[in-house]
């Protein structure tokens, strides 16, 4: 999610402010009722899949 971009033509633009998502740093995984389930550590972006992992559904 490229955040740097805020033109209009972003999509991940509208979906950050939906969430109140300024930065890397600030993403967060939400659960289906808005609970912070998770932080996403912006030096790990790298493993995202990794650091996402914890936080899917079985």
């Amino acid at each position: 999610m490229d955040l740097t971009d805020r033109s209009a033509a972003n999509p991940a633009v509208q979906v950050a402010r939906r969430f109140q998502v300024s930065s890397l740093p600030d993403l967060r995984v939400l659960s289906a009722n808005g609970e912070v389930l998770g932080t996403i550590d912006p030096a790990g972006v790298d493993d995202l899949i990794e650091q996402l992992t914890p936080h899917t559904r079985t």
